[in-house]
Order: structure tokens, then sequence, then C-alpha cells
């Protein structure tokens, strides 16, 4: 987690790709900038359908072939 300046900044960073989870502050209304954006940055979009989640969440892929991803997957 870290701090942004606003909301704007929260989207801008993560349709960079610079998150690794993401769900408070992701705005809706740029769906479509995160779908054009997503295999540049690395990422996928997905809804959420709950009522009791976020509108929208970021997750990156954590499948990394290394030490770190050998423990990330570790539960």
């Amino acid at each position: 987690m870290s701090l942004a300046e606003n909301p704007e900044v929260v989207n801008l960073r993560a349709i960079a790709g610079e998150y690794d989870v993401q769900e408070r502050f992701i705005d809706l209304a740029k769906l479509l900038v995160f779908l054009e954006n997503a295999a540049r940055g690395n990422y996928t979009f997905r809804l959420d359908p709950g009522f009791n989640g976020s509108d929208s969440q970021l997750v990156f892929n954590m499948a990394w072939r290394s030490r770190t991803g050998k423990m990330v997957r570790q539960r």
C-alpha cells in the first residue's frame, strides 16, 4: 500500500502497472482506459459482482519463477 496525492494519481499509477493489487479508488468511468492499457501495464482488470467489495479490482500476475515467487505462493 502506498499513499497518493489524490485518487487520480492512484488511477494513473494503476494504469502504468505500478501496483500488485489495487481496488480502492479505481475509477470505473476509466474502464476503457484500463482495458486498453492492460497488456502494456501487465495487469488484468476484473469487475467485482458482489455488493460487499469494490466496484473494480486490479490484480497482477504473481506467478514469478524465482525464490520470491515461491515464497509468495506458499500458504
